[in-house]
């Protein structure tokens, strides 16, 4: 590792910032990421240097660092620099264990909480998550907590969880956290068998007929609910399944474009096409419900999922080549 010599030299500068504006409340940031992981040996930070750990344990905590050869993981590395630093950033990438870049409710909630109070239990002064994408109709509950906790870590994280359900859906606030919690445990449980890297193929293993089906009918309920309620929270319920029906859609395109691959097909094809013009049509429509930027079918994370956008890292005329662990 190269953390040692990284610190020297943001101690280094350090000094020099200090002696040229000493009157000056100046820091330096040095990013632990890459080499640069792990906790140094012998060099230690000055006062007037913040760590910025790339500690990726965000939505997955159990996460190891592949670059480590003792099996590190990267939560045991943010908690390595609490210990040596007088003050830590935390800046995890977030990663796609189960749909978080594609839009779809890959929420950890319960995990982020503990998380967050870690992080702030290790010097944690700051913190930059790449990336948030807004995808609010499927991730809104984990936004809120991570707004509220990044703000307060001593909150407690089931009492904010309280106020954003009771607050936000009224009469079925209890039905909206069912469904929201529906696929939590069942994110847990494929992370679990599958690890935080499956890919996009592999989602439909999660995101059965069944799980849909079951979370559909908590949305179901929560309309039902909310029938005779004030008109706000009958637009919330609707928003949420909006992202209901975006996972759907979005499924039901995965496993298309995964037969179309092994075998080209012209009405598989026209399946994946109509669902992405349905796709478009609903972010157009409610567009803080899902973010279109990020989800077109040319951009990186959602590639391999259009007829017209192949992955090009994949063979010519070898279609099983594409992830589908």
């Amino acid at each position: 590792a190269l953390s040692d010599r990284h610190v020297t030299f943001a101690n280094k500068l350090a000094g020099l910032l200090k002696e040229r504006y000493p009157d000056k409340d100046y820091r330096v940031m040095m990013l632990c990421y890459g080499h640069s992981r792990p906790a140094p040996i012998a060099a230690r930070p000055a006062e007037t240097v913040i760590m910025v750990s790339v500690a990726n344990f965000f939505g997955r905590t159990e996460l190891v660092d592949r670059g480590s050869t003792w099996g590190t993981t990267h939560r045991d590395q943010l908690a390595a620099w609490g210990k040596l630093a007088h003050q830590v950033m935390w800046r995890p990438n977030t990663g796609s264990p189960a749909g978080w870049q594609q839009g779809l409710p890959d929420v950890s909630i319960a995990q982020t909480i503990e998380n967050i109070r870690f992080a702030a239990e290790n010097r944690c002064v700051g913190i930059y998550i790449d990336s948030v994408w807004e995808h609010w109709a499927t991730q809104g509950p984990q936004y809120y907590v991570m707004a509220q906790l990044f703000w307060d870590p001593t909150k407690d994280g089931q009492a904010v969880l309280d106020d954003y359900y009771g607050r936000a859906f009224g009469p079925a606030a209890d039905e909206v956290r069912a469904y929201f919690e529906t696929f939590e445990k069942a994110r847990t449980a494929y992370v679990k068998e599958h690890g935080y890297g499956g890919g996009v193929f592999n989602f439909p293993r999660l995101y059965t007929d069944h799980l849909l089906s079951q979370a559909g009918e908590h949305l179901r309920e929560a309309a039902v609910k909310v029938d005779d309620a004030p008109k706000t929270y009958r637009n919330r319920v609707a928003f949420v399944r909006a992202g209901l029906t975006y996972s759907r859609l979005l499924i039901e395109t995965i496993e298309a474009m995964e037969s179309y691959w092994r075998k080209k097909d012209d009405p598989i094809a026209a399946v994946a096409l109509a669902n992405w013009e349905e796709m478009e049509r609903l972010c157009k429509e409610k567009p803080y419900a899902i973010n279109w930027g990020p989800v077109r079918p040319t951009t990186p994370r959602m590639i391999g999922l259009h007829p017209d956008c192949p992955n090009p890292k994949w063979k010519p005329n070898k279609a099983n080549d594409h992830d589908r662990n």
